[in-house]
């Protein structure tokens, strides 16, 4: 067995101890169940930047998300592809190795502790581009998830998204594996998923992601596929991913090994009383993460929401994107009652450009204090809370590295932060952690207090 570094265990094992433009004043519903109940009236709501979170009640009443129970259905399409893989058995199929980051290779960031950059080939990439991070124990082998979507807009086809799965028991000698995400569509059929996977939140075997316009997909990764990894027999005449079977072999765009999809928390027309969910009830899912904190865990989702193209339901501030809180059982599946769950607390964040999220876990913190990553300033990490000013650290003052996308925090306060990485041209990436390439860094949260 491989020699880990206990310093490295403690610090990510620690942990387990990705619009709104008004205040919807919720209604009684009629009783009737003879068909929707009349929505909510909306009130506008005035945002201050910068502002503590503000609690929407009605945001919480008026949105429930349905699971569509395709638990075992979906892993039955599978029976016969490849070969069923679970973590223990993929750490033994690495073939991706990561660099870990120097004084003089690391980016400029307050509290710096450690942190690895990319193979070369993923550092270069302009067809994947990285956004959310999640970490777990697997065996008391940490990992990490880091989700990856693909430049179809450059490109011009989609071969959907992918995690990079990082055995992170040390990372002088870190590898990992580049994994398909693949959603069964019938017996012997999977199709790519086509989301900006913008965060992801770990629960067990499930992997979270966030799905922008509908809710959350579920991954189980101990039902992870060995299959073909022809680059060649797998691809399309234009270079796009094949994926199904094809000339006896199971394909995936070329990658070795598939992640399949086993059920998905969506957005219905109606909640679970027949009560109308209006458009401006439903938020994107831009982000996620995972808050241990409570007796009862929570999955965050969040909105992305700007000033400019990306703004939320009208408001051209973009300071009303909102953070949801989605309770977790022991099972690892959302709470829910006939298949609906409601969400525990929903927050406007009164912050813009946010990209991931992770709860304050060093101790004296506040119930529901939480680290925001943003692409605000070309990089910022904001400490947002429901009672004090929102608290910033950012690139332009050499304070977060460029581009914060996904954050998760352990138990032992610690902050991981996952980059996008520098555009140079339409085609190129920056390869360099310590100017602007891709990087997954910690840093010290008593520095970000």
């Amino acid at each position: 067995m491989k020699k880990r570094s206990t310093a490295w265990i403690l610090m990510i094992a620690g942990a387990f101890a990705g619009c709104g433009g008004g205040q919807q004043n919720a209604s009684p519903g009629n009783g009737s169940g003879s068909g929707p109940v009349t929505p909510p009236v909306v009130t506008p709501v005035i945002h201050t930047e910068f502002a503590h979170m503000d609690v929407s009640a009605a945001d919480q009443a008026c949105l429930q998300l349905k699971d569509a129970d395709t638990w075992t259905t979906k892993l039955a399409y599978l029976s016969g592809v490849g070969t069923v893989t679970n973590l223990t058995q993929l750490f033994s199929d690495l073939d991706n190795s990561v660099v870990q980051l120097t004084s003089t290779t690391r980016p400029s960031a307050v509290g710096y502790l450690d942190g690895i950059r990319w193979s070369d080939t993923d550092m270069a990439t302009n067809a994947w581009i990285p956004q959310g991070v999640a970490f777990g124990v697997n065996g008391g082998a940490p990992y990490a998830v880091a989700s990856w979507h693909f430049n179809n807009d450059y490109y011009g086809y989609n071969d959907g998204s992918r995690v990079s799965i990082v055995d992170m028991s040390n990372p002088a000698t870190a590898k990992y594996r580049n994994v398909i995400l693949v959603d069964p569509t019938g017996t012997g059929t999977y199709q790519s998923v086509n989301i900006h996977v913008g965060g992801v939140a770990i629960a067990g075997n499930y992997l979270y992601v966030a799905d922008t316009s509908n809710g959350f997909r579920v991954f189980d990764m101990s039902q992870m596929r060995k299959i073909t990894g022809d680059d060649v027999l797998c691809k399309n005449s234009n270079d796009s991913g094949y994926f199904g079977q094809k000339s006896g072999a199971w394909c995936a765009a070329g990658y070795g090994y598939m992640l399949p999809q086993v059920s998905a928390y969506t957005m219905p027309s109606t909640k679970s009383d027949g009560t109308a969910i209006t458009s401006t009830c439903k938020p994107k899912f831009s982000f996620a993460g995972l808050d241990a904190r409570p007796a009862t865990p929570q999955i965050l989702s969040g909105e992305y929401c700007n000033n400019t193209d990306q703004t939320c339901e009208g408001d051209t501030t973009g300071l009303n994107g909102r953070l949801y809180q989605w309770p977790l059982g022991a099972h690892n599946k959302l709470i829910t009652s006939s298949l609906y769950v409601s969400p525990t607390r929903v927050y406007f964040m009164n912050v813009r450009n946010i990209q991931g999220v992770a709860p304050v876990t060093r101790p004296g913190n506040e119930t529901d204090s939480y680290y925001l990553g943003a692409t605000r300033y070309n990089g910022a990490v904001f400490k947002s809370t429901p009672t004090a000013a929102t608290k910033t650290w950012s690139y332009s003052s050499s304070q977060v590295p460029w581009h914060v996308e996904g954050l998760h925090a352990t138990a032992d306060g610690r902050l991981w932060i996952l980059t996008e990485g520098q555009q140079v041209t339409s085609a190129t990436q920056n390869p360099d952690p310590k100017t602007g390439g891709r990087v997954l860094i910690q840093v010290d949260q008593s520095s970000l207090y």
